[in-house]
């Protein structure tokens, strides 16, 4: 090892402009290695042994965008909401395809809790360095899968 991750402070306290130990970014990556050539893999091990990574990312079990009526973990439970069922390609929610605003109105008000703890299966065990958890989708991502992307522009223009 060629150098010594950050703690968990040094990590904060680099994150804040105050770097004690070396002017470094923050090394972290999502690069999935079995998707690569088994050169790149070997490649990137060593990169990886040489300097570890500064910090611990991981991601947070996200709900799902569709489910069946009374589920707990989904955004919206109602029947048949979900547009791609019985689609043949995979592609992007459409008008065609998005929910209407009577079945958008159908949706539980009882949103997946975030501190439930179906969101933190698999965490990783705690080893010290500063910890990121990622989570995908975000309040834009969720309107484009219910209503597609036409929909989306037109409901904010609206």
């Amino acid at each position: 090892m060629k150098t010594v991750p950050f703690t968990r402070q040094e990590m904060i306290d680099c994150i804040e402009g105050r770097p004690t130990r070396r002017p470094a970014v923050a090394i972290g990556t999502w690069i999935h290695l079995d998707q690569l050539s088994e050169d790149k893999q070997r490649r990137l091990e060593k990169l990886y042994a040489d300097y570890p990574f500064d910090m611990e990312a991981f991601y947070i079990k996200k709900p799902a965008t569709f489910g069946q009526p009374g589920d707990r973990f989904c955004w919206c439970d109602v029947k048949d909401a979900d547009p791609h069922i019985g689609r043949t390609k995979s592609v992007g929610v459409d008008e065609e395809s998005a929910i209407s605003w009577e079945v958008y109105d159908q949706i539980t008000p009882e949103l997946p809790d975030p501190a439930g703890v179906d969101l933190f299966e698999g965490w990783p065990e705690d080893d010290g360095r500063y910890r990121m958890a990622w989570l995908s989708y975000g309040p834009w991502s969720r309107i484009w899968e219910y209503r597609g992307m036409t929909n989306s522009l037109m409901d904010l223009y609206t």
